[in-house]
């Protein structure tokens, strides 16, 4: 998380403590979220919940009997769904 501080606060003109701030404060507010690494705006968080959570329950009403989705083709959706939402970065 270091690093996307001071990557930020050079990219905003601001110190990297003022950055640590704002971001703790968004967070604090509940308009973001941090999952690992990355800050998400919540609108986005929310949006990409409800992508993943209709993908699975798209594949389990075709596909009854498996116990679960591999990890390959939830992330060959969800990459062709950050397409949809606007997230940067998707194909």
């Amino acid at each position: 998380m270091k690093v996307l501080i001071e990557i930020s606060a050079m990219v905003l003109g601001k110190h990297d403590q003022s950055v640590s701030n704002i971001i703790a404060s968004l967070v604090n507010q509940g308009k973001a979220k941090t999952v690992g690494k990355t800050i998400v705006h919540m609108d986005r968080f929310i949006e990409y919940k409800k992508m993943t959570n209709s993908f699975f329950a798209s594949f389990h009403k075709k596909n009854p009997l498996k116990i679960g989705m591999s990890k390959e083709e939830l992330r060959t959706r969800l990459s062709k769904g950050r397409a949809i939402i606007g997230i940067p970065g998707s194909p």
